[in-house]
């Protein structure tokens, strides 16, 4: 009679724990083996790791730990390594079930166990031909209790000769058979049954003679030339280690480069590293293929029963995760054809829909879709068919179909939508997308940008808020929040979200003069001025005029703290020509009484003083010709008590307001008038003889060019009677 697996719950596990009623016959064996549990539990974590899911089986889980609580507990005095296995065996479970701290204390206790002594360290040395100086490179020492000594299996050739055969390939006899009958040998492999010739292994040069590397790091020191063979338990558990530095490390920068080779020379060399993922796949199979071109090769790379003895001690990728990434790699390099192919027989259908696509091929993914929903109505198949065909009703069968469960058929849905101009539906689809798959950052990106669209304002600031959530490296997910706070007068909130997107994202001046209003408005003096300093090393992309209003807002708050909000007195007030209401409009909608608080006293710092001449210094070091940044300077060294500066800024803003046709225009006669009035009082204070003369002149060529076509204008009349009052005073002087 079978005995259920219910009844072993505190027992050794029968294979693949699956409760499912067993022959009495194996149950004992089982039972009588007292490596049962160990048993049980590896195939506990090898169908975990089949497992299509996003959570691990809490139930997988249960009956492991149980296991493994009965392997680590034993004693094994025949194997001294056996203790070692069984701790690394267990940490690396603890790893597949993603549990906190993933199994690091159970590496240690391994390489307790295993007398493994390992130290990093650096060494001076040289990575390439011709490097002259040595620059330090990172070193891994590691020892093991014993020195690895065993030499290479005898019986590497015949297992391999076995296995190949096993798999469906020619044996060695049936290849010379087939030699004699007609197919001649190579003329390599003709020289080495010949013995005139060996195959043997080449170094880098040999291979590549243009090649710059060094076969291996020329180190000063040669201690990492001392180290000794690492015994393969301790070679493991190495890697391990490596494997708890990814789980607590970001995966990218320095981490990644000192573990893996493969995927960082994947931007590097691409194709170099397709060769070495087509080697890494191929040596899942013995057939021969194009880097197993003999059974050498395959030799060579060490028989079955070699790499399968310790199997269980490493997390290596599955075969089928191996050939989708080396697929994705075809994909991205443009060899659509061999992608493909591993995709078909992969069965990563909307993979093939894609590449088919990408091969011009419409009908055959078309085709291939509506094959593959006569087999099985799936919502994947059910949207690739909406993106064939381009209509929406077909997501919304997905949608249907899944229950209201598939994500991608609302994003995809939400988007159509968008391309239609029909706002508000496509944020109805965005929502019902995040509300199911709530760690979509693209849905929630896309949800706040249609809500800003629509001033959903608070929608919006929920969707953002989630994106910086789920990826706090997104610089235009914290811009957009920054700019939602500003449109709400949060400038505390919009200050701090600007402070984190320019961290990301530098190079964008719309948001270095976001960060400069909002550190106005909270009084971030210094953040301001570094912030304009900023937008005028990014003029060559934006092209746009330096923010004179920000600089005279800085001046009235650090030079002049006590001085009321600027306000506009019809030309006689010093920033008469600067409108402050310009830096921050308000809206017909808006009840603020003002828009610019005054600053407190702490501003007229004299540290701030000092940024703020050095910032006007390099303004007008690069704009020449803007009048009106010359203006706030001349305020600036007014408040400073620079009178002499003050006079020779006005000068020169009077210089650029005289530009070719000046006197022709209305405008920019009445500019120019108020600006030499301003220039007038500077002289007027200085008293000298020479500057009233000097003064005299210049007010007389601007009045004799303004009458001409502007005689009754107002403020020409006002500068004329300032002449005729130099005038008097020059007499006077005399």
């Amino acid at each position: 009679k079978p005995t259920p697996l219910a009844n072993f719950l505190r027992r050794p596990r029968t294979v693949h724990g699956m409760a499912r009623p067993l022959n009495p016959q194996v149950t004992a064996a089982l039972l009588a083996l007292s490596t049962g549990a160990w048993w049980t539990g590896r195939s506990l974590m090898t169908h975990q790791r089949l497992l299509i899911t996003k959570e691990p089986s809490n139930t997988l889980w249960t009956e492991t730990q149980l296991c493994f609580s009965v392997v680590v507990g034993r004693s094994y005095p025949s194997d001294t390594y056996l203790s070692a296995r069984a701790q690394l065996e267990w940490g690396l479970a603890q790893h597949v079930f993603e549990i906190h701290g993933k199994g690091r204390a159970s590496f240690d206790d391994a390489m307790a166990a295993s007398g493994l002594t390992v130290q990093m360290s650096g060494s001076m040395g040289k990575r390439t031909k011709y490097q002259v100086k040595s620059v330090a490179q990172m070193v891994l020492h590691a020892t093991s209790r014993v020195e690895n000594v065993a030499a290479a299996s005898a019986s590497a050739l015949a297992e391999a000769q076995t296995t190949h055969v096993d798999f469906g390939g020619q044996s060695s006899g049936e290849m010379e058979e087939a030699n004699e009958e007609g197919d001649p040998l190579s003329f390599e492999d003709q020289l080495v049954a010949d013995g005139k010739a060996a195959y043997r292994n080449i170094t880098r040069d040999q291979a590549d003679p243009d090649n710059i590397l060094l076969e291996h790091v020329a180190f000063e020191d040669g201690a990492a030339e001392s180290d000794s063979n690492l015994q393969v338990i301790d070679q493991a558990i190495l890697l391990s280690m490596c494997l708890d530095v990814k789980n607590n490390n970001p995966a990218d920068g320095l981490t990644s480069e000192q573990m893996v080779r493969d995927p960082c020379e994947t931007q590097r060399s691409r194709e170099r590293a397709i060769l070495q993922m087509q080697a890494l796949v191929d040596q899942h199979t013995t057939r021969l293929t194009i880097t197993q071109t003999s059974l050498k090769a395959i030799q060579d790379a060490a028989p079955a029963h070699e790499r399968l003895a310790y199997v269980y001690s490493v997390i290596f990728p599955p075969r089928y995760e191996l050939k989708r990434d080396l697929a994705d790699r075809y994909l991205s390099c443009g060899v659509f054809a061999s992608a493909l192919a591993t995709f078909q027989e992969l069965e990563m259908w909307d993979e093939v829909v894609q590449c088919f696509q990408l091969l011009d091929q419409p009908k055959r993914a078309e085709a291939l879709v509506r094959e593959r929903l006569a087999v099985a109505p799936t919502p994947l198949m059910w949207c690739c068919l909406g993106d064939l065909t381009e209509d929406v009703a077909h997501y919304e069968t997905a949608w249907e179909v899944s229950k209201h469960r598939f994500a991608r058929a609302k994003r995809t849905w939400g988007r159509k939508m968008f391309e239609q101009h029909k706002i508000d539906e496509a944020i109805g689809h965005f929502q019902d997308a995040v509300r199911v798959a709530p760690m979509y950052t693209q849905a929630w990106f896309f949800l706040g940008s249609l809500s800003m669209r629509t001033e959903d304002w608070p929608t919006a600031v929920q969707a953002f808020t989630r994106v910086v959530q789920l990826s706090p490296d997104d610089g235009e997910a914290w811009g957009n929040l920054g700019s939602i706070h500003l449109r709400l007068r949060q400038h505390n909130e919009a200050f701090n979200a600007f402070q984190e997107a320019l961290k990301q994202r530098r190079t964008l001046w719309q948001m270095w003069e976001n960060f400069v209003l909002c550190a106005m408005q909270v009084h971030k003096f210094g953040d301001a001025m570094y912030a304009m300093h900023q937008l005028l090393d990014l003029r060559d992309k934006h092209k746009r005029p330096v923010d004179h209003e920000m600089l005279a807002w800085l001046v009235e708050a650090i030079v002049y703290p006590q001085a009321d909000a600027i306000a506009d007195d019809g030309g006689e007030n010093e920033a008469a020509t600067i409108d402050m209401h310009a830096v921050y409009p308000l809206d017909d909608d808006d009840n603020d009484d003002g828009v610019v608080p005054r600053a407190p006293t702490a501003a007229s710092d004299a540290n701030y003083k000092a940024q703020l001449a050095k910032l006007l210094g390099r303004t007008t070091s690069i704009v020449t010709n803007n009048p009106k940044v010359w203006q706030v300077y001349a305020h600036f060294h007014d408040g400073c008590g620079h009178k002499a500066k003050a006079l020779e800024c006005r000068l020169k803003e009077c210089r650029a307001l005289q530009k070719a046709g000046w006197d022709k225009n209305q405008h920019d006669v009445e500019l120019l008038c108020r600006a030499a009035k301003r220039l007038s009082v500077s002289y007027i204070e200085d008293g000298s003889k020479a500057s009233l003369h000097a003064c005299r002149l210049y007010l007389r060529g601007v009045v004799k060019k303004s009458q001409v076509d502007f005689a009754d204008n107002p403020d020409v009349q006002d500068l004329q009677r300032v002449l005729h009052q130099l005038e008097t005073l020059e007499a006077q002087a005399n």
